[in-house]
């Protein structure tokens, strides 16, 4: 007997974004640059800083930031810590990253649940299976299937193209489109 037509994973992806949103509504964000919205299609940048730094958190910009420029703004470039090169501070951020500050910097991306819960896409020539996994309507089968024609077929051109991936149709498309984006270089 079904009880439900939400999967385990969708129900615990709901439960996890209606309590962030509901604690995130109980943070008082008063730094400049960290106002969470949901980002214009394709026109900002969202990234979050955390760590030994001065002002952590979610930081979104109209337009594109280098690693260097995101630590000023935070005023972690005040504090000591170890920088790899030089080169380094002057790498641009792609929507999504994760800088941690601790002895070193660390760049990565956030968890998948976070680029939901603030609305970041996620880039279709990018995105990973733990990612995938976590939008609603898109299950481990797909997410290895959307991968699998990747790998066959190379970068996504468009995000059209993800129809022609087995088991996306256009309903199913007009339920996921929103999740992705694509680099504006094709990969």
């Amino acid at each position: 007997m079904k009880i439900s037509y939400y999967s385990i994973a969708e129900v615990w992806v709901i439960s996890f974004v209606t309590v962030a949103i509901f604690l995130l509504s109980l943070l008082p964000f008063t730094f400049e640059n960290q106002i969470i919205k949901h980002p214009p299609s394709g026109s900002s940048l969202a990234f979050e800083i955390e760590g030994k730094i001065k002002d952590s958190g979610f930081y979104t910009y109209s337009a594109a930031i280098t690693i260097g420029d995101a630590l000023k703004r935070a005023g972690a470039l005040n504090e000591s810590f170890i920088i790899p090169s030089p080169e380094f501070l002057s790498i641009p951020l792609v929507s999504g990253s994760q800088i941690t500050v601790a002895d070193g910097i660390k760049v990565g991306y956030m968890e998948a649940e976070k680029f939901i819960l603030f609305f970041i896409p996620f880039d279709v020539n990018q995105v990973t299976f733990n990612q995938l996994k976590t939008i609603p309507g898109i299950g481990e089968k797909l997410s290895q299937d959307i991968l699998d024609y990747r790998a066959n077929f190379g970068c996504f051109k468009t995000i059209e193209d993800l129809k022609n991936v087995s088991g996306i149709g256009d309903v199913k498309f007009k339920k996921i489109k929103h999740y992705f984006s694509i680099s504006s270089n094709g990969g």
